[in-house]
This record gives structure tokens, sequence and C-alpha cells, in this order.
């Protein structure tokens, strides 16, 4: 991918709705569960951060994948995703070897597809 930030704030909010999911909640008060974590991070990795003090890009992608990682657990303790665990768990995988948000980018909107019986907090 090469840097567009619409598309940057789009995927922000992709890992966002994600984040609601795993924790039943549409609060962004959860670690880690603001569409900016990972807007961030996509603005980091292509040298396009608004600010000096952000952390540096491996740094937030260190802190994104443990983020993801809470999630991918909470998915697989949820007993209405059961039928996916196996493939959220190849997900969880790929995402915690991820070296950069493109990698991310897929495993979240593939894990959103294999968690849409998880979309009840709404």
């Amino acid at each position: 991918m090469t840097f567009n930030s619409i598309q940057a704030n789009a995927e922000g909010y992709n890992y966002e709705n994600l984040m609601h999911r795993a924790y039943q909640s549409s609060s962004t008060r959860n670690p880690g569960a603001h569409h900016a974590d990972f807007e961030n991070l996509i603005r980091a990795e292509y040298g396009k951060s608004p600010v000096k003090y952000l952390p540096s890009f491996e740094k937030q992608l260190e802190d994104i994948k443990k983020y993801l990682n809470i999630a991918f657990d909470k998915f697989l303790k949820m007993s209405n995703l059961a039928d996916n665990h196996n493939e959220i768990k190849i997900q969880k995988d790929i995402a915690m070897r991820a070296n950069s948000s493109d990698v991310l980018i897929e495993v979240i909107k593939k894990t959103i597809e294999l968690t849409d019986a998880a979309k009840t907090y709404f």
C-alpha cells in the first residue's frame, strides 16, 4: 500500500470495529481500541506522522500486536465463534508474525468476516 491519509483513516476504523467486537463494547476506552492507534501506526510506517512525539513504527507495531493478541484471545473464548476458532487462530498467528501494517490490514479484514457473529453489542 502506498500512503493515503483517507485509506489510513478507513483502516483505523476497521481496526476499531474489530476491537469493539472483541471487547463487546462500543467504548474506545479499552486499551488500544481507538482508530487513531492503528492510523498512527500506518502514518509512522510511511514517515507521515503529524507529530514527532509518537513512538517509532516498531514500538507502535509491537503495541498493536499486543492489543490484537488480547482481542484474538477474547474471540477464542466466545462460544458463538466456535466454528471459526481454527481460522481465528491462523489469523492470530499471521498477525503476531506481521512486520507491516499491510499484513495487519488483511488480518483485520479477514477477522472481521470471521467474527460477524460477535457484533451483538450495538
